[in-house]
C-alpha cells in the first residue's frame, strides 16, 4: 500500500502542471498500413519562430521513423505531413473582491501593489473593494496535418494547444518539444 502511494506521488510530481491539450481525428476508411513512406515539412512564417517549427518537424520525423515509417522525398511519399505553428499574444482579466470591516476602514485601504481599486459597496458593517488584474500570456497552437498523396485528402489531423506566461522559454526546450510530439502522436497510426 505504501509503495503504491509513493509511486502515485512521484507520477504526479513528474507530470507537472502542463496546460497542453491535444485533439486528433482520422479518416476511418484509410488503411494506414499501406502508407509507410512519409515526408515531413513545416509551413514557414515571418514571425521569428521558424527554428521552433524546424525542431518540431525534426522530432516528428524521428518519432515516425521509430514507429516504422520511412522518411522520403516529397515525390516518393505516400503520406505528406505538414506542421503549422501559431503563437498569439493574449490577455485575461481577473476580478477579486476585498472586504474590510468597519472598525478598520479608517486605518486600512488595500493597495495590492499599486493596482487600481474601485469602491464597490459601502455598508454599515464594512467596505467592499473591487480589484481587477490583467494577465498577459502566449497561446501556442500546433497543427499537424497528414494527407494521402493519391487522393490529396486529409487522412489524419491533430491540434495541440498550450499556454505560457509572457517571456516563458519552456516551449523552446527540446524536452518540451519531445513531450508535445509524443502526446500529439499518442494514437498514431490509428488501429
Amino acid at each position: 500500500m505504501r509503495l503504491w502511494h509513493i509511486a502515485a506521488t512521484a507520477a504526479l510530481l513528474l507530470s507537472g502542471c502542463s496546460s497542453l491539450q491535444v485533439v486528433s481525428s482520422y479518416d476511418r476508411h484509410v488503411d494506414f498500413t499501406t502508407l509507410s513512406h512519409a515526408n515531413v515539412t513545416y509551413v514557414a512564417q515571418d514571425d521569428g519562430e521558424n527554428f521552433v517549427r524546424e525542431r518540431i518537424a525534426r522530432e516528428l520525423k524521428e518519432t515516425l521513423q521509430k514507429r516504422g515509417f520511412s522518411i522520403v522525398s516529397k515525390s516518393e511519399a505516400g503520406l505528406h505531413v505538414k506542421v503549422y505553428l501559431f503563437i498569439r499574444q493574449k490577455s485575461r482579466i481577473e476580478t477579486s473582491y476585498d472586504y474590510i470591516p468597519a472598525t478598520f476602514a479608517g486605518y486600512y485601504r488595500p493597495s495590492y501593489f499599486n493596482r487600481p481599486l474601485y469602491l464597490q459597496r459601502n455598508c454599515s458593517q464594512g467596505t467592499v473593494y473591487r480589484m481587477s488584474s490583467i494577465y498577459e500570456y502566449e497561446e501556442q497552437r500546433l497543427v499537424v496535418e497528414m494527407r494521402e498523396t493519391k487522393s490529396n485528402s486529409i487522412v489524419w489531423h491533430a491540434t495541440a494547444t498550450d499556454t505560457f506566461s509572457s517571456g516563458d522559454w519552456e516551449r523552446y526546450d527540446s524536452g518540451y518539444i519531445k513531450k508535445m510530439i509524443q502526446k500529439v502522436l499518442a494514437d498514431f497510426p490509428p488501429h
